[in-house]
């Protein structure tokens, strides 16, 4: 009852719901303690919530709820961006194995492999996926790992899953991925095959970030006004500066002074020295016309 009232945002009816059972047993069991770490995750307290769902996890009594926490547990460390024991990892594989054949069987098996993707353990964790179904909660939890190989992952195994994934597969990704992608893409040179997957991105209604990152592939191809066309209707600090830099890369050094005025004038120079010493190399004075205009 208590979840269902927390699952409907009734979060005070579900406080009284636990009180009536704390008052009415000597010691609340594990599936009270699971019942308040639900209520406290809605309420945004993360420290409780994994402190509560800890206690499930270890509690030898929590014989049935023990396995939904530690699951609910491995889903809260990867949206926190967290980190994982060994001894967690370890014990996510021993409930795989005990409840394969349960209700609870494949969550568990997807609180594993996230496991083994939260512990850096990728080369396991992709061989898992790559045999798992095709199911929306498998699809699930393919991007969650995906995410934090984008974030943590060194650029070989990185680059093995971005140059090798299907183009059904990136069409299925959500825009954030594809944009964090897209961007490690770019820094390590990768042009065409980020050009490829921003293709999916709606450029009409994506997010700003989106639409900076395919400005940032236009001036890499030598577009600035693709650029220019892409960013006109961000404001942004980032995207003031990709404009001036799109004016550079076209030689209107007047234009780029002018977006760069908005900003304080040693923040402005400090940016323009910086703007990506590959940039300098193709126009070698902007730094200097600009200072100019400057001042």
């Amino acid at each position: 009852m208590s979840e269902i009232l927390v699952e409907a945002d009734e979060l005070e009816a579900s406080r009284r719901v636990l009180r009536a059972i704390e008052r009415g047993e000597a010691k609340p069991g594990p599936d009270v303690t699971l019942a308040k770490a639900e209520i406290a995750q809605s309420e945004g307290e993360q420290e409780r919530t994994d402190a509560l769902l800890t206690e499930v996890v270890t509690t030898a009594e929590a014989v049935e709820d023990a396995p939904l926490a530690l699951a609910r547990l491995i889903e809260k460390r990867w949206f926190d961006r967290g980190t994982i024991t060994p001894k967690e990892v370890e014990l996510a594989a021993a409930y795989e194995v005990e409840l394969r054949r349960s209700k609870m069987g494949p969550m568990m098996a997807r609180a594993h492999v996230l496991a083994l993707a939260l512990s850096q353990d990728f080369a396991t964790a992709h061989k898992r996926l790559d045999a798992a179904p095709d199911d929306k909660d498998w699809q699930r939890t393919r991007h969650q790992v995906l995410d934090l190989v984008t974030e943590r992952a060194d650029d070989i195994t990185f680059l093995g899953r971005a140059l090798n994934m299907s183009a059904a597969a990136h069409k299925k990704l959500p825009q954030k991925s594809v944009a964090s992608i897209s961007a490690r893409l770019v820094d390590l040179g990768f042009l065409k095959r980020a050009a490829e997957i921003t293709a999916t991105i709606n450029t009409t209604n994506a997010e700003d970030a989106n639409r900076r990152l395919r400005a940032r592939i236009s001036l890499e191809e030598g577009s600035p006004n693709q650029a220019l066309l892409t960013l006109s209707r961000d404001e942004s600090d980032e995207a003031r500066l990709l404009r001036a830099e799109a004016m550079i890369l076209g030689e209107n050094y007047e234009g780029a002074a002018q977006v760069c005025r908005t900003w304080v004038k040693a923040r402005a120079l400090r940016a323009i020295s910086g703007f990506r010493a590959r940039r300098l190399r193709i126009c070698r004075r902007p730094a200097s016309h600009i200072a100019i205009y400057l001042n």
